[in-house]
């Protein structure tokens, strides 16, 4: 649920040691940007540009892993097939629908709190990035993404801005 966990993943990757395979499930960027506006009262630009750079420290941070990739509307709209698509990549039996009797493997929709935001403006690098996202989702085995165009000025400069108005003291409570 966090993004900011790809950061920390190699980290624990190595502390934890043996075979790893990853889950990953990326929002529409609009979904995330409206809202990280409305949490923590900063622009749409400022949020996709945090969109951004997650995504992308997320998907450094995977390569060479088992992944399997998907969006978060893929799981909403039939959880029990995402349930069988990851069961035969992990190579096993995991699915039990005796479980939930309902097909919803415990994904409750009611909890999505935003929808797509159609109106959003994605710069080059963000609307490619999706793009590449799209194009990945399933099962890897050795996971690979394309460098893709690197982040534009605007998106740099609105996180380094970000950076400095939150300062040290919130920065170290939020990375708690």
């Amino acid at each position: 649920k966090d993004p900011r966990n790809c950061l920390m993943l190699p980290f624990w990757l190595n502390a934890i040691g043996g075979s790893h395979v990853v889950v990953m499930i990326y929002r529409a960027p609009g979904e995330v940007a409206a809202s990280l506006v409305k949490r923590d009262a900063i622009t749409t630009a400022a949020a996709l540009s945090l969109w951004e750079f997650y995504v992308r420290e997320s998907l450094r941070s995977v390569r060479g892993l088992p992944v399997y990739l998907t969006n978060y509307d893929q799981l909403l709209a039939d959880p029990a097939a995402m349930a069988g698509e990851l069961s035969e990549f992990l190579g096993c039996n995991a699915v039990d629908t005796s479980v939930r009797h309902d097909g919803s493997f415990g994904v409750d929709p009611g909890l999505r709190h935003q929808v797509l935001e159609p109106n959003v403006s994605l710069s080059v690098s963000q609307a490619e990035l999706l793009g590449t996202l799209d194009t990945l989702v399933g099962g890897h085995k050795s996971f690979d993404a394309p460098e893709g165009a690197p982040m534009s000025a605007l998106s740099l400069a609105l996180l380094e801005e970000r950076y400095v108005a939150v300062g040290p003291a919130e920065r170290s409570r939020s990375e708690e």
